[in-house]
């Protein structure tokens, strides 16, 4: 009898070890996708902007020298840890709008930082 409740004992907490370690590993391992949509709007009704400039995963992408209303776009994927940064270099009338949505794999937008400023950032972490 002692050596079956040996056993059982030994069996169980070899089980408990590695899905311990399994699960360390799943979140060291993570396969998940981020894509990051940026909106940009001017503010008011002269609200116009230039000279921006966002992350994306290759790199950063730099308008210079239109002035728009407002401006979208999605990049990704990208991975966890990912530094969202939007840098507006020049605005008419009042300060713009900023916007940094973020999803998860198909997961909708949710938006992550939003600022009335001329820059923004988030960093994943989710």
């Amino acid at each position: 009898m002692k050596s079956l409740f040996i056993k059982l004992f030994s069996l169980t907490a070899s089980l408990f070890i590695l899905n311990l370690g399994t699960a360390c590993n799943d979140e060291i391992e993570s396969n998940d996708n981020y894509y990051i949509k940026y909106i940009i709007r001017g503010n008011g009704a002269y609200g116009r902007f230039s000279n921006w400039t966002v992350s994306t995963p290759d790199g950063n992408y730099t308008n210079n020298g239109i002035q728009v209303r407002s401006w979208n776009q999605t990049y990704g994927p990208v991975n966890r840890g990912f530094r969202c940064n939007v840098q507006i270099n020049d605005y008419i009338s009042g300060t713009p709008s900023i916007e940094i949505h973020v999803s998860k794999n198909d997961e909708p937008f949710t938006l992550k930082a939003n600022r009335n400023a001329n820059t923004c950032s988030y960093t994943i972490d989710f």
